[in-house]
């Protein structure tokens, strides 16, 4: 359902995503959604190692964008 209204709802609000563009971005989203439900689920094979295992591979790409995304403003800033 969140795949569906958060498009439709931002692009009545706000305008964005574009109107035209809602079509294929509906599509995406919903075919997203759908290989994640298929595909997915080590939450219900019960073994949360492997439920977290991509966050915890995720988190230093996270950290770095957090703070080098920072310092490259902080950088800009200042010249």
């Amino acid at each position: 359902m969140t795949t569906v209204a958060s498009p439709l709802v931002n692009s009545l609000m706000f305008g964005m995503p574009a109107f035209g563009s809602l079509p294929s971005i509906l599509l995406k989203s919903v075919l997203l959604a759908i290989a994640a439900y298929a595909g997915g689920g080590t939450f219900l094979s019960g073994n949360f190692y492997d439920a977290v295992q991509d966050f915890r591979i995720g988190v230093p790409g996270m950290l770095l964008q957090i703070f080098g995304g920072y310092l490259f403003v902080k950088y800009l800033i200042r010249k």
